[in-house]
């Protein structure tokens, strides 16, 4: 069986008839599969970058290769931490990794995007090995972290799949950092046909603005985030995320200010 890396795996995973190629479908299914959503425009846009001879299709292998950067601190640092969880000094056979492997908490198995076995064989094929050395632990996360451009999103997948914690206690404005990535990405999930990210969120935030003041409170608010999938149930996490947006500081938030802090344009 030929053994891909976790970029190539993915690649080869929506190339649905083994061309070897991806076509525009097929790469926005890869997009997906790296946690990343985009407008048509914006999709075609980044897929005529890649498509250097224009014919419509990319070559998978050129492209995992072009994707592949270094790591930086943060994700060697939650690799460290995931390895001295399941790992230890020497190898570690590979049984024990894939019984420590909690692929049902693997973000793209929460988001329905692949399932429990496709993301095991994905780290079993990965690994490729009997026994597995921190070295071939960390080479292949390495090279899994070339297939996902965001850190938060990175750093999500290593905690999710072994049961770890980047920071016992994040900085607030880290958590309000990572709430405002996933709120801008589930915007871009729930943008359907003709509609914009703009009208999504004018209509979710018209909801909720009950009495049709042009304003929503901070419990407002609360509710409306939730809606998205984001809970909001600490009361200081609340409050800096509702800050962040409200400029002016006067306690309640109009839709022009939430959507320029969120830099979404109108149609």
């Amino acid at each position: 069986m030929q053994s891909f890396s976790p970029l190539e795996e993915i690649c080869s995973h929506v190339d649905s008839d083994g061309s070897g190629a991806l076509d525009v479908r097929e790469f926005e299914l890869c997009m997906n599969h790296m946690g990343l959503f985009f407008k048509k425009q914006e999709l075609v846009t980044l897929f005529k970058t890649f498509d250097a001879d224009g014919n419509g299709t990319i070559r998978w292998q050129d492209f995992a290769s072009a994707l592949r950067v270094p790591l930086d601190s943060r994700r060697s640092s939650i690799i460290d931490k995931a390895w001295s969880k399941v790992g230890g000094p020497g190898e570690v056979p590979m049984s024990k990794l894939s019984s420590s492997f909690l692929a049902n908490d693997h973000p793209l198995v929460v988001d329905q995007l692949s399932t429990a076995e496709e993301m095991l064989d994905q780290l079993i094929l990965g690994l490729s090995k009997e026994y597995v050395t921190e070295e071939d632990f960390r080479s292949y996360y390495t090279e899994y972290s070339s297939c996902v451009p965001d850190a938060d999103c990175f750093v999500e997948i290593v905690e999710g799949s072994w049961g770890i914690k980047e920071d016992d206690v994040l900085p607030i404005e880290r958590q309000i950092d990572r709430y405002e990535r996933e709120l801008v990405k589930k915007l871009g999930e729930k943008t359907r046909g003709n509609e914009t990210p703009d009208k999504v969120l004018d209509r979710y935030f018209r909801h909720f603005d009950t009495d049709e003041s042009g304003y929503i409170t901070p419990e407002e608010f609360k509710r409306a985030v939730e809606r998205f999938g984001l809970s909001l149930d600490d009361p200081a996490l609340l409050r800096g995320f509702f800050n962040r947006y409200d400029k002016d500081g006067s306690g309640r938030l109009s839709f022009r200010e939430f959507m320029n802090a969120l830099n979404i344009d109108r149609a």
